[in-house]
């Protein structure tokens, strides 16, 4: 009795999985684009590093370890922030039009990025409708 029920449950889970992977095909992702070209593989090291003892600390409440993690974040903090200065003062030197490359840095950092295919108006049975911005 058991061998059965546990046939039956095999064949019917590979039924499931056959349709299942049938119906949700697998899509793949390339994650090594760099959206911070000012970070280094030094960096993303230190930033790990970073992730693994704000776990420690959450596990072990100890105060030198509290003092540690914080010590270490502020220096990941300044060297993060000298490595965009240097990154930007680069890209900013090396641009023809310095203003408007220096504007369009200050609307990425500040998230105010203008996408061009903003829908105005939309027309829905014979009703425009327009988009409030």
């Amino acid at each position: 009795m058991e061998d059965d029920a546990n046939t039956f449950f095999n064949k019917f889970l590979n039924i499931y999985l056959r349709i299942f992977h049938s119906c949700f095909i697998k899509k793949h992702t390339n994650f090594n684009i760099i959206s911070k070209p000012w970070i280094t593989k030094g960096m993303q090291t230190s930033c790990n590093q970073k992730r693994e003892l704000y776990l420690k600390l959450r596990d072990n409440n100890e105060t030198e370890h509290k003092l540690y993690y914080k010590h270490y974040c502020k220096i990941l903090s300044k060297v993060i922030k000298e490595a965009k200065k240097l990154h930007y003062k680069e890209v900013i030197s090396k641009s023809k039009n310095k203003m408007k490359t220096t504007w369009n840095i200050i609307h990425k950092e500040t998230s105010k990025l203008t996408n061009g295919n903003n829908i105005k108006s939309l027309r829905i049975n014979d009703h425009v409708v327009y988009n409030p911005m």
